[in-house]
């Protein structure tokens, strides 16, 4: 029992907690993060450098990509290529874009790369696990798309159904827990 005695007496365990509670304290209890309320985000100052056209308008958007965090390119390339048959427009070793057809694209980033321009690496996802990430996209006839994606093994989050907001769809996971939902118009009452 001396030599635990000991051990504790000579330990820096007596001078660094009651260091670090003075430190806790001094800088406040560590606090859970939360999305800003509507009066915190309408308080917010604009930003001055936001550049305006001629007309006093923000610049028209002409391009969009989402972007995913991927963990094999090569296989996630593969993956969306054979399910939408979407051409490549931009091929690196660490991203490859995919032209959507409609002004946007979709763009694979290697985990590493992705870490590199936002200089935190994205969570690393348990088989299973799902990102916060959706892309939803809608055609006028989606059947071959969604027997693809069977055939590719994708895992079934929802099936296909009408949905409340107007559309029927089903709703899938990537190999790398992004959300793909597959989806149609439904026609409008008077047009049926």
């Amino acid at each position: 029992m001396r030599r635990a005695d000991r051990a504790i007496r000579e330990s820096p365990l007596p001078i660094v907690i009651p260091a670090l509670l003075t430190v806790i304290v001094a800088c406040g209890a560590p606090q859970q993060l939360r999305p800003p309320t509507a009066s915190e985000v309408s308080a917010a100052p604009v930003a001055a450098s936001m550049p305006a056209t001629a007309g006093g308008h923000a610049p028209m958007l002409l391009h969009t990509t989402t972007i995913f965090a991927v963990g094999d390119l090569a296989y996630a390339t593969a993956y969306y290529r054979d399910v939408f048959a979407w051409p490549v427009q931009t091929d690196t070793p660490t991203f490859v874009e995919l032209a959507l057809g409609d002004g946007s694209s979709l763009g694979l980033y290697v985990r590493d790369g992705f870490a590199k321009n936002i200089g935190k690496a994205p969570a690393t996802l348990s088989y299973g696990d799902l990102t916060g990430t959706e892309l939803y996209l809608v055609f006028d006839d989606p059947t071959p798309y969604l027997e693809r994606l069977k055939a590719r093994g994708a895992r079934v989050l929802s099936p296909w159904s009408a949905r409340p907001w107007g559309d029927e769809a089903a709703y899938f996971a990537d190999p790398d827990g992004n959300v793909l939902a597959v989806a149609r118009r439904l026609p409008e009452p008077s047009e049926k």
